[in-house]
């Protein structure tokens, strides 16, 4: 099982818990009802079922530093807020 995070596309929710985009259909199909189209934003907290990961060195990657693959407009702002990006990163690059 895995929540969603605030952002968190169902691209996102491969990358993470499949380690591929190529997890999407099995996401979908494991969660009949839940998704009901592939540039869903579900809710935060949304629970779902995922199936075996299909790069499970880049999944265990994610998990060993702590790292929460969001794409969204909101976990963009968020991410943005809490300061994700160095001070090597400033205006010019806007």
């Amino acid at each position: 099982m895995a929540k969603v995070e605030e952002g968190q596309t169902l691209h996102d929710l491969c990358i993470q818990h499949y380690g591929s985009y190529d997890g999407l259909a099995d996401l979908i199909k494991l969660n009949p009802g839940v998704i009901t189209s592939v540039d869903q934003m579900l809710p935060v907290g949304t629970e779902l079922i995922i199936g075996v990961a299909i790069d499970q060195d880049l999944v265990n990657y994610y998990k060993a530093n702590g790292l929460t693959i969001v794409s969204g407009l909101e976990g963009l702002q968020q991410a943005g807020s809490q300061g994700v990006f160095g001070d090597e990163f400033s205006e010019e690059f806007a």
